[in-house]
């Protein structure tokens, strides 16, 4: 099966009608509702005065929400990639991009990636699979991010969406000594992020111990890649999908072991669907939250003005959060005095 094939399923089985095939099991959420913020102080500005701002890959941003990756590759790709560079650069947000590996396979797939001229100002992010690092030298991979006119290269770490995957890479990568080498020799910021399982503390720890520039922890909650991508396998794939479709560390327990860990450069996605999930994600030490299938699903429902309106909710949500917890700015959130209540309590202590 071709790589454009796969990545129009993915679309297709993303933006149907019925999202909840593709999503985690109810009983498995972010757990990010376990925290409960304290505020010490009363609302000090008006909602609408809240500063969002935020400094991200060295570029002032409107606010701490970035668009995660989504896709790349087939021209409805490139279609949506700019669709969505065009958004961001009005609303002042970064734009991750999706797996840049068609245009390794071949250069002339290069056009669907290169948004620039669509998104002059803001941070973009070129984005390749851990199993391509392990096969790709780092000159190729430089030259990727150049094309892009990237900022920096995120590397999807997907063990479990590969396993899962009927022409996915199942052989296993060096992860310490791949992500060393690549942040050593690229040139360019590295961010390692999972893609909706998370990471563990140790493995978290592991990451650090690159010294790579940031971690998406992208953890369980939201969408699954593990059924979806048994939802285009056979029955037996799919049987097999289900039987590990709660496989996965929430993401708000994947943030506090980051804090556990010490780990500043942190950045929350996996099932991030509202600007007070951003706000619980900073409470927990998140620099920046990304957002994927609701956007890419308003999208294609409304078009760029249903994409724009529906993150100018988000952005309400976050000032309002803010507001409500005494801060005049979203970066405040971070020291906002909150709860940890079950079952994240419990999570937090187990590793």
């Amino acid at each position: 099966m071709s790589d454009d094939t796969r990545k129009l399923d993915h679309l297709r089985l993303c933006t149907a009608l019925d999202p909840s095939p593709v999503l985690y099991p109810p009983d498995r959420t972010t757990l990010l509702e376990c925290v409960e913020p304290l505020p010490d102080r009363f609302p000090l500005v008006a909602p609408e005065d809240v500063d969002t701002s935020a400094v991200f890959l060295g570029t002032r941003v409107a606010a701490p929400v970035f668009v995660s990756a989504m896709t790349g590759g087939p021209v409805r790709s490139g279609e949506i990639n700019r669709a969505l560079a065009r958004v961001c650069q009005r609303m002042g947000l970064a734009l991750a991009l999706g797996s840049g590996r068609p245009m390794l396979e071949d250069e002339a797939r290069a056009d669907s990636f290169d948004v620039r001229d669509e998104a002059p100002d803001i941070p973009i992010m070129a984005n390749i699979g851990l199993a391509q690092v392990g096969l790709t030298p780092v000159e190729r991979l430089a030259w990727m991010v150049q094309r892009c006119r990237a900022d920096a290269l995120v590397v999807h770490v997907n063990f479990a969406m590969e396993a899962l995957q009927p022409e996915g890479d199942r052989q296993p990568v060096d992860v310490t000594s791949a992500i060393t080498r690549l942040r050593r020799e690229l040139g360019h910021p590295v961010i390692v992020k999972e893609v909706g399982n998370g990471f563990t503390r140790k493995q978290l720890g592991i990451l650090a111990g690159t010294g790579i520039e940031h971690i998406d922890v992208a953890g369980a909650g939201g969408t699954s890649w593990v059924r979806l991508e048994g939802l285009r396998s056979d029955k037996d794939g799919h049987a097999l999908a289900e039987t590990f479709s709660r496989w996965g560390m929430p993401t708000a327990a994947c943030l506090g072991w980051a804090r556990q860990e010490g780990i500043e450069g942190v950045l929350a996605s996996g099932g991030i669907r509202t600007g007070l999930d951003v706000a619980r994600a900073m409470m927990l030490g998140a620099r920046m939250a990304g957002m994927a299938l609701p956007l890419v699903r308003a999208l294609d429902a409304q078009g760029e003005e249903g994409l724009e309106r529906h993150l100018s909710q988000v952005l309400r949500e976050l000032r309002l959060a803010a507001h409500l917890t005494g801060c005049t700015r979203t970066a405040d959130l971070a020291s906002v005095p909150h709860a940890i209540t079950e079952p994240l309590r419990t999570w937090l202590a187990s590793a």
